[in-house]
């Protein structure tokens, strides 16, 4: 039998969803004074003042940076695009930092509020990821650090979870992107069992056990998987800075790199990507005379970065490539080319955290039925 505690959640617009701030509870200072901790903490849930200016920080981020957010996905072009990331980046900052001062939480009644807020802890993370490429000499170190003793594996997946843990990423989850394969599972929900299961079943929040994925869909904010086969019916996709993406190079429905969406073009469906463990482009060796772009790819990757880049030459291996998701080769054509002794490359998947997995939890998967509360 799950524990598991649907809460449910109503969606009114964001200009009704601040509450005034309610007084103290009148029981709250009798339970204190009587040493009574559980029920201090219960109460106090529906009393915070603190969880009240949580909901009030996330609002004005979230409705501050609408409009940029809005002209960043307008932009014509990588150039203006980057202006625009700049500038949101630039107004999210302060923000960040405020709502970090009142703790971990990030929970608020409007699932709207809270993805405007998930995507600038993410744009946080690419800002981070973009300053390993400009300085990439110890950007393996710096995410190997995070991983021992599984240090000596590819770092892909350790790159982009250092840039996440940044951000606030709970602790207990970046072993979910130290493997290709942990990464699928990480956002489909396929859990692990035992203790040293990586994906696991069971999360500890508001003072319950509940299944991750329902407790997950009760906060309305749902771990998101977009697939190959998804990507290649058209349509409007839903990618942005900071979504991790899995790389097929060559081996039909498989995955096996590793990277962080940098940025993405929703006119030309053109999809830039920044990773360690890398082979693509790099910040141009000052040493070396600029050669200037290749092609118009290469240009537009530029523009994006917002500095010359040269094909992989230092061996630090922090690089940036470009895809275009409207022009994937389908599974059959990856299987004919690689019979033809072609390398092709295709994007495999395209995931987005949840919110939850910013704030502190516990996680269990010790048991397949039964959280640790009902063991």
């Amino acid at each position: 039998m799950r524990t598991t505690r649907h809460l449910k959640r109503d969606s009114p617009s964001l200009s009704s969803q601040r509450r005034p701030a309610a007084p103290p509870h009148p029981l709250l200072a009798l339970q204190q004074s009587a040493g009574n901790q559980a029920v201090v903490r219960h109460l106090a849930r529906f009393a915070s003042p603190e969880e009240e200016r949580v909901e009030e920080v996330m609002e004005k981020l979230a409705h501050g940076r609408q409009t940029l957010y809005a002209a960043m996905k307008r932009a014509p072009d990588e150039e203006e695009r980057r202006k625009h990331r700049v500038a949101l980046r630039a107004f999210d900052a302060p923000w960040l930092k405020r709502l970090r001062a009142l703790g971990t939480s990030k929970q608020h009644p409007d699932p709207t509020v809270q993805d405007m807020v998930l995507a600038a802890l993410q744009l946080e993370a690419i800002a981070n990821a973009e300053g390993a490429l400009m300085d990439a000499k110890d950007a393996e170190t710096v995410a190997r650090a995070e991983f021992n003793p599984y240090s000596k594996r590819d770092w892909c997946g350790m790159f982009a979870a250092e840039k996440f843990l940044r951000s606030n990423l709970d602790e207990d989850l970046k072993m979910d992107y130290l493997h290709v394969d942990n990464v699928v599972d990480y956002f489909t929900y396929r859990y692990g069992w035992g203790e040293d299961a990586r994906i696991k079943k069971w999360i500890h929040a508001e003072d319950a056990w509940h299944e991750l994925r329902d407790y997950h869909e009760a906060r309305g904010s749902v771990r998101q998987w977009l697939t190959a086969d998804e990507i290649q019916r058209g349509g409007e996709l839903d990618v942005r800075a900071g979504d991790i993406a899995v790389i097929d190079h060559g081996v039909p429905g498989d995955a096996n790199h590793i990277v962080m969406v940098h940025s993405y073009d929703p006119q030309s469906r053109r999809l830039n990507t920044i990773a360690g463990n890398d082979g693509g482009f790099e910040v141009e060796n000052p040493e070396q005379p600029h050669k200037g772009p290749r092609d118009d790819d290469h240009q537009a990757l530029e523009a994006a970065a917002g500095t010359p880049l040269s094909e992989a030459w230092s061996g630090h291996r922090v690089g940036m490539h470009t895809h275009d998701l409207g022009a994937q080769p389908t599974e059959s054509r990856m299987r004919e080319l690689r019979r033809r002794g072609r390398r092709p490359v295709r994007v495999f998947a395209v995931g987005r955290p949840s919110i939850v997995d910013f704030e502190d939890h516990r996680y269990d998967s010790t048991s397949r039925k039964f959280p640790p509360a009902t063991r």
